[in-house]
């Protein structure tokens, strides 16, 4: 991957989530990661690393080496950010020149507590599709909003790491409400 990114001259990595496949990881997958992101360090390319929290994730667990990441210039996310808090997910992207080119939006796996959804015991699957569609489209229009402000009008690059719905291969296997049949 580093030869990879060399080679393409790829100016970011962003690793989107389930960094781990377990919230308690191993020590030796702790130590595979840790040792490919200081080998990232001081590579021309990528300019820079972002790693977001997945679901499969501790949220905690990938920001308590912040600080010691942050030494290295790799920028990591695990708690659901807020839009006033910029400092903690809005990722500057350098051109060659130094300048400013892009900007990253850092978001992490968003849960139905950090969307503010709703479930009733009486909800069918099309009604809480439509509020956890509403939901995630003011959370990132929020957040987008923060990016532009602060940034003005440069390419932004949100990430995410969610469910989606609708995974039907065809009509006869989603229901009338909208969920897939298993």
């Amino acid at each position: 991957l580093l030869e990879q990114m060399q080679t393409r001259n790829s100016d970011i990595l962003l690793i989107t989530g389930d960094v781990f496949h377990y919230p308690t990881p191993s020590n030796t997958a702790r130590e595979m990661y840790y040792d490919f992101l200081s080998r990232c360090n001081g590579q021309q390319y990528p300019r820079e690393v972002v790693v977001v929290a997945g679901n499969h994730d501790s949220p905690s667990g990938i920001e308590a080496p912040k600080t010691v990441l942050n030494a290295i210039d790799v920028t990591v996310v695990g708690d659901t950010p807020k839009p006033a808090d910029t400092d903690d997910y809005l990722v500057p992207v350098k051109g060659d020149s130094g300048e400013t080119s892009a900007v990253v939006a850092a978001i992490p796996y968003l849960s139905e507590s950090d969307l503010g959804v709703p479930v009733k015991t009486d909800d069918g699957a099309s009604t809480l599709h439509a509020r956890y569609t509403d939901a995630f489209q003011a959370y990132h229009e929020k957040i987008l909003d923060a990016a532009r402000e602060a940034y003005g009008d440069i390419p932004v690059v949100l990430t995410g790491h969610m469910t989606c719905f609708g995974g039907a291969k065809s009509r006869e296997d989603v229901d009338h409400e909208g969920a897939e049949i298993h």
